[in-house]
């Protein structure tokens, strides 16, 4: 039997969006897990006729804080769902303002000839990133990451130098790199598996949405080989081309797609694009749909 694949989805914000995203998606071997932000007016009730060939699962809802530990408890939410619901073919993670630029058939067709590696991507782990998990980042799931939290988290480094302290390291090797995946079963509950140890190793540590999936993936035994893209592209960084992620951090934070990126989008090779915002430009979302909805067809 082909095997289905879970979407897990965090979202705060963007209804129309999300709504888009869902529907583009929307497939018989589709199902969707979404988190939504405790902070978020966004309701399940206004969500659950948009899917109408898979399944729409709503997890628990936490206040999420990206780039605290928050997220990856948010994270592991939708994967202990998802594994506990089924066995599925692979976990990609979203968030409620991405969107596919490819059709699901053409997903699936993708994602079916790939041999089961995982869609985990690296950085590289320089001597600088060993602040990451050296120091203590209290602030991360209490302020925005914005002047104050800055100006603390500088403070917080200074005096945990001048006092000689660091955290208890484990012997292991750190990873780097994007916080969005496409994993195998195996890897998913390996990861559910490690549920403890990732709180123990990551609780109050720098940005560790970047970093937990990658340490664990090269400290696994028997690890998946790892899909690695041969991509070049002028906006997208390497850390997004091997999750296939047209994420641009070169025009802004990140950048949020407009009508001018239209055909640079549906042209491209990569598989889904962050962000979009239906306030900024609400017809490249509309056109993106209609795309994708005539590539079903054929």
């Amino acid at each position: 039997m082909t095997q289905k694949h879970a979407y897990l989805i965090m979202a705060h914000h963007e209804l129309y969006v999300l709504k888009q995203l869902l529907s583009a998606l929307d497939h018989e071997r589709h199902d969707f897990f979404l988190h939504i932000d405790s902070k978020s007016v966004i309701k399940p009730s206004q969500l659950q006729q948009v899917v109408t060939k898979g399944n729409l699962y709503f997890t628990q809802q936490t206040d999420v804080h990206w780039g605290g530990y928050s997220q990856i408890n948010a994270e592991l939410v939708l994967l202990q769902m998802a594994t506990a619901t089924g066995k599925y073919a692979y976990y990609h993670l979203l968030t409620g303002v991405d969107l596919p630029l490819k059709s699901p058939n053409q997903l699936l067709q993708f994602f079916d000839t790939c041999g089961g590696v995982e869609f985990i991507s690296f950085n590289t782990w320089t001597p600088k990133d060993n602040e990451r998990v050296l120091f203590k980042y209290p602030f991360q799931d209490t302020l925005y990451r914005g002047f104050w939290e800055k100006k603390l988290r500088r403070a917080g480094v200074l005096w945990q130098r001048l006092v000689r302290y660091t955290r208890p390291q484990a012997p292991i090797t750190y990873g780097l790199g994007s916080a969005y995946f496409d994993i195998t079963d195996t890897m998913a509950r390996y990861v559910c598996a490690q549920k403890q140890w990732i709180q123990h190793t990551f609780k109050d540590t720098f940005c560790a949405d970047e970093v937990f999936l990658q340490t664990l993936y090269l400290n696994m035994p028997h690890a998946n080989k790892r899909f690695e893209s041969h991509l070049e592209d002028t906006f997208i960084e390497k850390t997004y081309h091997d999750v296939l992620r047209a994420i641009d951090w070169k025009r802004g934070d990140p950048y949020t797609y407009t009508m001018q990126d239209f055909s640079y989008l549906v042209q491209s090779p990569f598989l889904f694009a962050r962000k979009f915002s239906a306030q900024k430009d609400k017809q490249i979302i509309d056109e993106l749909m209609n795309h994708i909805r005539h590539e079903n067809s054929i």
